[in-house]
């Protein structure tokens, strides 16, 4: 339950991270055209629309929906005498797939961070 409050967090300030290059770069390259500028808790609402509207979370549905089964398979077709050294080797699968996940988020926040500093430098010195 602890790990998915820390995912939950992590996925949180991502998010707000997110929303702040939003504000940034709207403000800096579509406000003044169209006479709009952003505040930041409405980047956030166009960035939680957004994720809304582009979301493939139903795909994590389903995958879910196959691990269990293969859970269930697992322990249907293993013996007795081998499930322990079977579950031991899942665990590790698991602690790869958690530092999967901390990869994405690092490469999220990695390509918010260039993608702002990009539209700062077009900015600054081009506009």
């Amino acid at each position: 339950m602890k790990r998915y409050w820390i995912l939950f967090a992590i996925s949180l300030v991502g998010g707000l991270y997110t929303a702040l290059a939003a504000q940034h770069l709207w403000n800096w390259f579509v406000a003044r055209p169209l006479n709009a500028s952003l505040t930041y808790w409405e980047a956030y609402g166009i960035t939680l629309l957004i994720g809304l509207l582009f979301s493939r979370e139903g795909e994590q549905w389903a995958d879910d929906a196959r691990w269990e089964a293969a859970d269930v398979m697992m322990h249907a077709a293993v013996p007795h005498g081998l499930r322990d050294y079977v579950e031991s080797e899942l665990m590790g699968v698991k602690a790869g797939v958690d530092v999967s996940m901390a990869f994405l988020v690092f490469n999220k926040a990695a390509g918010n961070s260039v993608t702002l500093a990009i539209g700062w430098a077009i900015h600054s010195f081009l506009m």
